[in-house]
């Protein structure tokens, strides 16, 4: 049975160093806004064993462990997205090691588990059967010698290629980078690409005995992706430097060769490289953090884009999504999740921060000769309340049908602001043509943000609001154009 280590954090506190120690070793060390005397929050940070010794600032600390973990208070946990997915209590950053084993959705993250901001990055865990219900689960992967644990990918090693599965059960292989130099366990060590595993399927993770899997190359090197290339071997992105990335291939899952070194103008970081089926074929995506992404073939662990210049996944320029993450599956589903950042939330005191946007189905469309990824919202839950009028409690929807194109109208919502005519949209200070004129939308209203979904998929716009009481929804329409509505409420 695990326990806990209490951990007083006061958000205006200065950061110290909270380090574990077992015979005289360092076990792990936090960057903490450590307050015993005033804490706004106590934190809890799970232990293996029962004879760490600790100390805070180089100072002893002996705290009454716990026998569960602590709680956030129910005002806390009632101002939680209702859709959109928290930590239980820390903070949240990239989604990470996103899969599908045909019963549940798994979902890793980078996670602090003691504070409300980024540092001291973890890999969370959650499961869901819908992806919005989701059961919390203990911390996958622990920042070790090597490193903390940046972001990576998962998949399922269905033909136990790597030799790792016990014979019964595949094994779940993540790939992720340690980030070297960002603990004191690591000091004076670069970033590298390693793989922790499970035979459980995914209740616990062992990391690979012959880490790291990929050295150090250019730069912070990090996101490693891993995906089947379809032809017997997998394919690994690796975001280089710049807008520089780097391709890999492997027949065992353990063993790397470098392929190709590519650009993706616009963007860094977090690569994602999916294939998508398509009435002509399969079509590979190569997409960076930003959403700029290309469309190509993929042989030989050389991705080929097929002429067309970067496109931004559904024309959002806010960048208030981030870092988005396929869920490697078997079959031709192709789900996406991404990091909502809460840039325009502000400070809020709560001892959870940041959150995921929805949820959302890709496919992709042709128009004019050029391919668009669309997206569509998961299923959500049934609502309590269905008008024709605008919302007046959060969380809500409204569903919009455009019967005319003449004329425009403006949509407010939390804040936001939306006009459209035609295929132009205002999207508060940013300028949006779309390809096609805009017929639906379909605006999803939460806790700390507002997701605009329209155009058959074609529209995905993420934005992250200041708390409120109220939706504050407004609709103008000018020069005679017809629009229809529904809302639902929860």
């Amino acid at each position: 049975m695990p326990h806990y280590l209490p951990v007083p954090v006061s958000y205006g506190a200065p950061k110290v160093k909270l380090c574990i120690w077992k015979n005289d070793t360092l076990v792990r060390d936090l960057d903490v806004a450590f307050c015993a005397d005033s804490p706004d929050v106590i934190y809890s940070y799970p232990l293996d064993s029962l004879d760490n010794t600790f100390t805070v600032d180089g100072r002893p600390y002996v705290p009454d462990l716990l026998d569960t973990p602590a709680t956030v208070s129910a005002e806390a946990d009632a101002l939680r997205p209702a859709f959109h997915f928290t930590a239980p209590v820390g903070w949240l950053n990239d989604p990470n090691g996103c899969y599908y084993d045909g019963t549940l959705y798994h979902l890793f993250y980078q996670h602090n588990p003691v504070a409300p901001v980024w540092g001291n990055m973890h890999w969370g865990h959650a499961a869901s059967k819908n992806l919005i219900h989701w059961e919390h689960r203990p911390i996958a992967l622990y920042p070790d010698e090597f490193g903390t644990m940046f972001s990576g990918s998962a998949i399922i090693d269905h033909e136990n290629v790597s030799g790792l599965g016990d014979g019964t059960t595949p094994p779940v292989l993540l790939y992720y980078t340690a980030a070297g130099g960002t603990n004191e366990q690591s000091a004076g060590q670069r970033f590298t690409q390693c793989l922790a595993y499970s035979t459980d399927g995914g209740a616990t993770f062992t990391k690979y005995a012959g880490n790291p899997i990929i050295g150090w190359i250019d730069a912070e090197n990090r996101d490693p992706k891993v995906y089947p290339a379809g032809d017997g071997t997998f394919v690994l992105a690796l975001y280089l430097s710049g807008d520089r990335y780097a391709l890999f291939t492997s027949t065992d899952l353990l063993h790397w060769t470098q392929t190709q070194t590519l650009p993706l103008p616009g963007d860094d970081e977090c690569p994602d490289l999916f294939p998508l089926d398509t009435p002509d074929g399969k079509r590979w995506i190569f997409m960076g953090a930003s959403g700029w992404y290309l469309t190509g073939s993929l042989a030989n662990g050389v991705f080929t884009d097929d002429g067309c210049p970067p496109r931004r996944f559904g024309f959002d320029f806010d960048n208030d999504a981030y870092a988005a993450q396929t869920f490697y599956a078997v079959g031709d589903t192709r789900m996406r999740i991404a990091w909502n950042r809460w840039h325009h939330v502000g400070k809020h005191g709560l001892p959870y921060g940041s959150s995921m946007t929805l949820p959302h189905t890709l496919s992709l469309k042709e128009i004019d000769g050029m391919a668009y990824l669309c997206s569509t919202p998961v299923d959500l839950p049934e609502p309590t309340k269905q008008s024709a009028e605008l919302p007046q409690t959060i969380p809500a929807s409204i569903d919009f049908e455009i019967f005319s194109d003449k004329g425009s109208f403006t949509l407010s919502v939390c804040g936001c602001s939306l006009s459209v005519c035609g295929s132009t949209l205002l999207w508060n200070d940013k300028t949006i043509e779309l390809p096609c004129p805009l017929r639906d939308l379909t605006v999803l209203i939460d806790r700390f943000s507002v997701e605009f979904f329209g155009a058959d998929g074609l529209l995905h716009l993420v934005r992250s609001v200041p708390l409120a009481e109220k939706p504050d929804c407004s609709l103008s329409l000018d020069g005679g154009i017809t629009v229809g509505y529904t809302t639902k409420e929860w």
